[in-house]
């Protein structure tokens, strides 16, 4: 028998997709993601069209092809944006700043970032915004502005252990050392 489900294939695609990118073959996660793109485009999906170009972006991202990355990012908010899913907007212009910050434009990486944080906060999502709080503190950090980068950075961990985001709490401590340590503070840096 053939199955006609083309929503449930195209959603069971994308998961395969997924799967590859967590296993970091980005290169078969892309081939599933077009063609669970492919599906949803197929049968007017809005949101599978939506996720899937988010992914191949992401997916993109990984590969260094950040060019392409941007150009699938900008599609998916495009969308996300039309169908006001302010959520997925938030997620993809966080992205969107990590994209710019490899790309090495500070700048365009804290607008997307900041972006980012302020949908996450308007949604009351706190543990994007806590993300969020601690990627700009990383582009404050690459900028050798260590003080701002450390407020970020202290905000970030309050906001994680407040939700007991225990990853985020040993993500952001690890970042503060490495901040103290690029200020020669070494017991301090020890301390984290």
């Amino acid at each position: 028998t053939q199955i006609n489900d083309k929503l449930g294939i195209a959603l069971l695609t994308g998961n395969i997709g997924n799967v590859y990118g967590y296993q970091s073959d980005y290169s078969t996660a892309l081939e599933y993601f077009f063609r669970a793109l492919a599906l949803n485009e197929e049968i007017s999906n809005t949101q599978g069209i939506a996720q899937n170009t988010s992914n191949i972006g992401i997916a993109y991202n990984y590969l260094g092809e950040y060019d392409k990355a941007l150009e699938f990012a900008g599609r998916a908010l495009a969308i996300g944006e039309q169908t006001g899913d302010k959520a997925q907007s938030a997620n993809i212009t966080g992205s969107m700043g990590i994209t710019y910050f490899w790309l090495a434009d500070y700048p365009k990486s804290l607008e997307y970032m900041s972006q980012s944080l302020a949908l996450y906060e308007e949604l009351g999502n706190k543990s994007g915004a806590a993300r969020n709080i601690g990627n700009i503190a990383l582009v404050y950090k690459e900028l050798a502005e260590y003080d701002i980068a450390l407020e970020y950075y202290n905000r970030s961990l309050t906001m994680n252990q407040e939700i007991g985001e225990r990853r985020g709490v040993s993500l952001v401590l690890g970042s503060i050392g490495s901040v103290y340590k690029e200020l020669r503070q070494y017991d301090k840096a020890m301390e984290y």
